[in-house]
C-alpha cells in the first residue's frame, strides 16, 4: 500500500478480535522495493522488543498492565487473502504493481497473471519480480497488459500508467518463463 512504518502491535486480549488495550507498539521505516519476505524479516526483531515490553510490565500480582485504550477511529486491519487476491490487474499503476508483486511473495503463493500468446495459448504464471520502466506515452488507446518491447530477454509491460519490466516469471509448474515474442500481452482479470 506504499506506507512509510511497518510494526508490531500487542494488544490485551479481550472478547472481540483486536479490540483490547495496546500493551507495546514498535515502528520501523519502510525502503522500497520491499518484499513481503523481506518485511517479515524485518519484523522479527520488533516482536521481541514487544514481548520484552509486555514481560518486563507484567507481574505475578497484577497480571497484565492495563494498557492503553486504542483510537478505533484509527485503527487499521488487514483481512485474509485468497485466490482472488493474488491476481495482477495490469490497468493499476507500474507502481501499485511492482508492490502487489513484493507483496504477494513467499509465504504467499505468488502475483498471478496469465499470459496470451496467442488466440489458442494461454498460460497461467507467477510473477516473481519486476521493476518499474521508464513511461512510454501511446497515441490512442493505452492497453494494459500488453508486451512492449524485450529488453534482455524480459519483456517491458504496459500498465495503466507507467511500465514494468518482469525479470522473473515462472509457469504453473515451475519452470523459468521467458518472453521471446513481442505481440503478447499480459491479461488482466477482466480478459478472462
Amino acid at each position: 500500500q506504499g506506507e512509510r512504518e511497518i510494526g508490531v502491535s500487542a494488544l490485551r486480549p479481550v472478547a472481540e478480535a483486536d479490540k483490547g488495550p495496546i500493551l507495546a507498539v514498535v515502528k520501523i521505516p519502510v525502503t522500497y522495493p520491499m518484499t513481503i519476505h523481506d518485511a517479515f524479516e524485518a519484523l522479527r526483531p520488533c516482536y521481541v522488543q514487544a514481548a520484552r515490553e509486555v514481560v518486563s510490565n507484567w507481574s505475578r500480582e497484577a497480571g497484565l498492565p492495563a494498557g492503553v485504550e486504542q483510537d478505533h477511529a484509527n485503527a487499521t486491519w488487514s483481512i485474509w487473502r485468497d485466490a482472488d487476491d493474488m491476481v495482477v490487474d495490469w490497468n493499476l499503476s507500474s507502481d501499485e504493481i511492482h508492490r502487489t508483486v513484493d507483496a504477494l511473495g513467499t509465504p504467499y503463493s505468488g502475483a498471478k497473471t496469465s499470459w496470451k500468446a496467442s488466440d489458442q495459448m494461454v498460460i497461467d504464471l507467477v510473477l516473481e519480480s519486476v521493476e518499474v520502466r521508464p513511461d512510454v506515452i501511446f497515441e490512442g488507446r493505452r492497453s494494459p497488459g500488453k508486451v512492449w518491447r524485450i529488453e534482455s530477454g524480459c519483456p517491458v509491460v504496459v500498465c495503466g500508467s507507467g511500465m514494468l519490466k518482469v525479470l522473473r516469471a515462472r509457469d504453473g509448474d515451475g519452470n523459468p518463463f521467458v518472453v521471446e515474442k513481442l505481440r503478447s500481452r499480459f491479461l488482466s482479470p477482466h480478459h478472462w
